[in-house]
């Protein structure tokens, strides 16, 4: 699977160059911080239930798609029974939850496989930033 990307050809990254692990609460706050001008979406899960497996796949897609991706967009799993969001530790579910992050500020939410809300809301934030920096 390749995909034309200016010119070149760039093959989807793997799982591993995609997502990294939220390792601290510590390193949250360094990926979530005012000086992160990039999209920044958090696949929270709990060990019990598992990562959303069945987006990674889109997810690496859209990825591709967006130009300059790694200076627009980040992709986390957060294990939740690790690290606390805010004062209230979310209760376990199965269904997956997406945090959206610009800034230091979360900007969006979407909660089950719905990949078209995630999509938009990535897309609308990107554009919103380009905008912004032009």
């Amino acid at each position: 699977y390749q995909r034309r990307v200016h010119g070149d050809f760039q093959m989807p990254p793997k799982q591993n160059d995609l997502y990294a692990a939220v390792t601290s609460e510590d390193h949250f706050k360094e990926i979530t911080s005012p000086d992160n001008k990039r999209v920044v979406v958090f696949d929270v899960y709990f060990p019990s239930y598992g990562r959303c497996e069945v987006l990674e796949e889109a997810l690496r897609k859209l990825y591709i798609d967006i130009p300059d991706n790694d200076k627009k967009i980040q992709f986390f799993f957060l294990d939740a029974t690790k690290i606390l969001l805010g004062k209230d530790m979310p209760k376990p579910t199965a269904k997956p939850k997406f945090l959206i992050y610009v800034a230091g500020k979360q900007k969006g939410e979407v909660i089950g496989a719905n990949y078209t809300k995630l999509r938009d809301t990535i897309l609308n934030l990107i554009d919103t930033l380009t905008a912004l920096s032009e």
